[in-house]
């Protein structure tokens, strides 16, 4: 079977590091974790859930923003073989079995897509529930939007599962340059971009203060830049469109926990 490798960065991701963790160590026989110094308790977290998994320091780009982290991710990628894939600690896979994926493919295939992102949204009715520690975050948060459903959000469409040396990515991992390309029916992502709110927005505020100037500069990753208000203004709009995305049978498929 491949080896499959998963790579992240993080800065202040307390409130779904756990989750996040729990839910990746168990579809990926490694994990990289290139760490930002956080003011919360993210490095603990990390060493004990996933004790195995490497924490490295950037090599060149100390302070936090898009493109030094992606050419951070890239040099990691780089130390390794098989099939990688790079997540936000906001994004998770969503499959039962990433062989299955590889095998949904044809064989020369070296970049696999999913096949939709489902984009996680509090509804009014679900955004005070309290989350369980113990009980898997895509059990708790089923509620959204899947990209389709509104155009701004189909640059997450293009998270990678892929073969080669590093990714190749444009700027925000959004894209790769990594050919031959094809989706997987049993691949979905979930973005919490917007549950659980009250932890997402607490975290991009507490990010927002750690940006290198050169982020701040080039106004990239706009969802860290906002004022509270603008953030809740936002919120409220996604929110009156949410639904229970396990109406969508492939994506319910993918993220069974039996």
């Amino acid at each position: 079977m491949p080896k499959f490798t998963l790579f992240t960065e993080v800065l202040n991701g307390e409130p779904l590091l756990p989750f996040w963790l729990e839910h990746h160590r168990r579809l990926f026989d490694h994990g990289v974790i290139v760490y930002y110094p956080s003011k919360d308790n993210s490095l603990d977290i990390i060493r004990t859930i996933c004790p195995d998994w490497d924490i490295v320091k950037p090599v060149k780009h100390h302070r936090y923003d898009c493109a030094g982290v992606d050419a951070e991710i890239m040099i990691q990628e780089s130390k390794h073989t098989g099939w990688k894939m790079a997540l936000n600690i906001t994004e998770f896979a969503v499959t039962q079995d990433l062989n299955a994926v590889v095998k949904s493919v044809k064989p020369k295939t070296r970049c696999i897509l999913p096949q939709d992102v489902a984009v996680m949204v509090d509804t009014r009715e679900t955004v005070n529930d309290d989350l369980h520690p113990d009980v898997p975050l895509l059990v708790q948060k089923h509620h959204g939007l899947f990209s389709r459903d509104y155009h701004l959000w189909k640059c997450r469409h293009s998270r990678q599962l892929h073969c080669g040396v590093h990714g190749n990515y444009d700027v925000g991992r959004h894209n790769s340059g990594i050919k031959p390309q094809a989706r997987s029916p049993l691949l979905y992502i979930a973005w919490f971009a917007w549950s659980p709110y009250a932890a997402i927005r607490e975290r991009k505020q507490a990010v927002k203060g750690q940006l290198s100037k050169i982020h701040l500069m080039t106004k990239r990753g706009w969802q860290h830049l906002v004022t509270p208000d603008e953030q809740d203004a936002r919120f409220a709009k996604v929110s009156a469109m949410a639904y229970d995305l396990n109406l969508n049978l492939g994506y319910r498929a993918a993220s069974r926990r039996d």
